[in-house]
């Protein structure tokens, strides 16, 4: 399964550009993670206070050989790592050869989103902060930097601009990003104005469309219509505009999970 995510990984072209492992001292990426798309989730707390500034080492320094750490690693220290994320048979960074891997504990306040989060990232280059532990961090910080595939022709569309001016996109296909508002629970939509049973809602605040076509579920994740509970949920869907009697109602092609309400993604990054 391991090399199976990490070839995938691999033939998409994500280098890890990591420097060699150098005893004793802190090491530089050579490039930047990508931040063009992705998700970004952090909960510092009190967390760097206690173990200090993040400082960056490569996987291969932290887990050593045979799953030992280099006798430099920053034991209970502030780390920034980063490797290919694996779910199974639990939640680990490891080296894109899977040779050096560490367990990934997330702390207590955004240990439900990351679990929320993590069938849908496995494969994902991803960077995380947090304190080493010698076979794990204790993670506050997460960044998925793998962009999701999209169409090439689809264009992102506020859901603002959807409903001041929903002719001039009719027939197109769009990405559109808000949060989940299940089978209209909240009475937002008109009644009786979903084209079908399955139909549900999205939101970006004032401004709500109906979904149609694919129900609220993805890549590792799915929502339930009936459920206020799951309506933190903020996703992004691409498929093709279509307006009936004055309503918005896109019919979706695929539907990406991109977090909580309030969490910070790289989309809603200022540029």
């Amino acid at each position: 399964m391991l090399r199976t995510r990490v070839a995938r990984a691999a033939l998409a072209g994500l280098a890890l550009a990591v420097t060699a492992a150098s005893p004793g001292r802190a090491q530089t990426p050579t490039a930047p993670l990508p931040q063009s798309a992705g998700l970004i989730v952090a909960n510092t707390g009190n967390y760097e206070s206690i173990y200090g500034q993040p400082v960056y080492y490569s996987l291969e320094l932290l887990s050593g050989l045979n799953g030992s750490p280099d006798a430099m690693a920053p034991s209970n220290k502030s780390v920034i790592t980063r490797g290919v994320f694996v779910v199974h048979p639990s939640p680990r960074l490891c080296t894109a050869d899977g040779n050096h891997c560490l367990h990934l504990e997330p702390v207590p306040e955004m240990s439900r989103d990351f679990l929320f989060q993590a069938e849908s990232r496995a494969g994902d280059l991803m960077e995380v902060t947090g304190a080493f532990q010698g076979t794990q961090i204790l993670m506050w910080s997460f960044m998925a930097g793998q962009a999701p595939p999209r169409a090439a022709d689809a264009k992102d569309v506020p859901l603002e601009w959807l409903i001041h001016d929903p002719h001039r996109f009719a027939g197109r296909t769009i990405l559109a990003r808000g949060s989940f508002r299940g089978r209209n629970l909240f009475a937002e939509m008109p009644a009786e104005s979903a084209l079908t049973a399955e139909d549900w809602v999205r939101a970006d605040g004032p401004f709500f469309v109906w979904i149609t076509g694919k129900g609220p579920r993805g890549r590792g994740f799915a929502l339930d219509p009936q459920s206020r509970a799951d309506a933190v949920q903020r996703l992004e869907v691409e498929g093709r505009v279509d307006v009936k009697n004055g309503l918005v109602y896109v019919r979706a092609k695929d539907v990406r999970l991109i977090g909580r309400a309030g969490a910070r993604t790289a989309e809603d990054a200022p540029p």
